[in-house]
């Protein structure tokens, strides 16, 4: 918008692993919003805190903290808001992955009141002989019901440089009124960019997908 219309003031002070923050915002309407924020970091840990409070009288804030000590991680975030509406969201994460191999075991976990919702993930990655293999799921739960979604797909590299490789594997997605739909896919991966076509054998429909790529580098 227009300068004259709004304003807005940001500040922070300390080192870089440890800061403060102010904040003050608003319109020329008389709306405002002012925040404060904070961050503290080591080698294995980071965090952050921030709250604000409107004009309206809404408050809110969120925490968030990330650890991690060589191949393993964790760490979790929340936020909410009270004001006309009542918002709450967390998330929770942790596992392993390794920087050499490809292995990883990967666990989420996140909620949202605004629809009631829970969400569970899992990721898991194997190199199976010479097949690179990565399975993945999310059970969703709520109050209209339950969602699942799983993909399992397997690569091979076509040369020892992990640049060209050739991608199968299926979907399946159980959606929240019962139905259910299979998706075998075909694709390839090349360098880092890996994409694969699937035919959704239920809605008689073609999908392009770009996955995450297989391999290490």
């Amino acid at each position: 918008q227009d300068g004259l219309d709004s304003y807005q003031f940001d500040s922070s002070i300390g080192p870089d692993n440890r800061q403060l923050g102010f904040g003050l915002s608003g319109t020329g309407a008389g709306d405002w919003k002012a925040s404060a924020s904070g961050s503290y970091s080591t080698e294995d840990v980071k965090t952050e805190l921030e709250g604000w409070l409107r004009s309206d009288g809404g408050v809110g804030g969120s925490a968030k903290i990330d650890w991690t000590s060589g191949e393993w991680s964790a760490g979790g975030e929340t936020s909410f808001e009270i004001g006309n509406d009542r918002v709450l969201d967390v998330g929770l994460y942790a596992g392993f992955r390794s920087r050499d191999e490809f292995r990883t075991w990967m666990g989420r976990y996140a909620y949202a009141s605004e629809h009631d919702r829970h969400t569970f993930s899992l990721l898991a990655e194997e190199k199976l002989g010479n097949i690179y293999t990565r399975l993945e799921h999310s059970t969703v739960m709520g109050a209209t019901g339950e969602q699942y979604n799983t993909s399992l797909h397997g690569a091979y590299f076509l040369d020892n440089s992990q640049k060209t490789a050739i991608i199968g594997g299926l979907r399946h997605r159980r959606d929240f009124d019962g139905s259910h739909n299979y998706t075998p896919e075909v694709g390839m991966q090349l360098d880092r960019n890996a994409l694969t076509l699937g035919y959704d054998i239920e809605q008689e429909a073609v999908m392009l997908n770009f996955v995450m790529p297989f391999g290490r580098k």
